[in-house]
């Protein structure tokens, strides 16, 4: 921190270098935890995408090729009711309408976390250095 004088952290020059290399090197880390679950998040959102839009091709198939609409009619309403009892089910977990948004960002928050576990950082250290740096 330019102009500010190191006696207003309690530490010296060498401490505060020494405290901002061990910082920079545990955000480092930490960012590589986070991206990997931005990825992760992603595979998963996108891999319901996939399944969603083979679910609809593959009713338009069976209505316009194999079977016709008086069959699959049925189908498709017991289909429908099922994704809506399973968003209900997602209400009732989390407590919150269910958006991807939403979804996605807890997705990456538990990989975020399970992330930075498995990697052995010590987060609480993490935050505390952010906390005296002031960052």
């Amino acid at each position: 921190l330019p102009g500010v004088p190191t006696s207003v952290f309690g530490v010296t020059g060498a401490e505060l270098a020494e405290l901002e290399s061990e910082l920079e090197v545990m955000h480092a880390a930490v960012e590589a935890a986070r991206a990997s679950a931005r990825f992760n998040s992603n595979v998963i959102v996108g891999g319901g995408l996939l399944l969603l839009v083979s679910q609809l091709c593959l009713f338009i198939r069976l209505t316009y090729v194999e079977l016709s609409w008086d069959v699959m009619e049925p189908i498709s309403y017991f289909v429908g009711i099922f994704n809506s009892v399973l968003v209900y089910l997602y209400f009732m977990s989390y407590r919150c309408d269910f958006s991807f948004n939403d979804w996605a960002g807890r997705l990456e928050k538990y990989y975020s976390r399970r992330n930075i576990e498995h990697k052995g950082i010590d987060f609480d250290r993490y935050r505390t250095l952010l906390k005296r740096l002031r960052k």
